[in-house]
């Protein structure tokens, strides 16, 4: 099977989310039942786009989706560049990946004309009890996002039993998805 990994987390300082995927796929990296593909800020990348800030995960399982463009095309490479990232979605739904894990609470824009089945994890419900503590670019994300994600998720991960229990006592998932 193959699981499309969002790895946007690799691109800023690592918190608990980006550590908690490292860890989960230096774990599965060289499993010989999965392929992983890994999807970060952008399929298509300019040799002066941003590096992640951690060597990304190597194994037998993983493959970074990810391609450099070249500069001797009809086109500019910045014109071309915008051009295929707005391809992304349906480019990530062409792949056929029949699993989507989206590490931190939401599934991030380029998989969200993919069809594969939805494991998300919340890793806490700050954005519901204590809206307050997030920035705003992170609270407009989750408020924009987070319930629509809960919706479609075949599978919720939480990272404790208390927000397993918070979910399910505040009617935002059903028992039965959540591990």
């Amino acid at each position: 099977s193959t699981v499309a990994v969002d790895v946007n987390a690799f691109w800023e300082n690592l918190t608990g989310v980006g550590w908690y995927l490292y860890r989960i796929l230096q774990e599965l990296r060289d499993r010989d039942d999965v392929r992983i593909r890994l999807y970060g800020p952008t399929m298509f990348v300019d040799p002066h786009d941003p590096q992640s800030v951690i060597a990304l995960p190597e194994g037998r399982a993983v493959e970074l989706v990810r391609w450099v463009v070249p500069d001797d095309l009809l086109l500019s490479r910045g014109l071309l560049i915008r051009i295929l990232r707005r391809l992304e979605p349906w480019l990530v739904a062409l792949a056929g990946d029949e699993v989507l894990f989206a590490p931190n609470f939401v599934l991030p824009d380029k998989f969200r004309r993919a069809r594969g089945r939805l494991v998300m994890t919340i890793h806490d419900r700050a954005v519901r009890c204590f809206p307050w503590t997030l920035s705003e670019g992170t609270l407009e994300a989750l408020e924009g996002h987070l319930e629509r994600s809960i919706e479609r998720a075949t599978a919720i991960i939480t990272v404790s039993e208390t927000v397993r229990e918070e979910l399910i006592e505040a009617g935002e998932a059903d028992e039965e998805r959540i591990t």
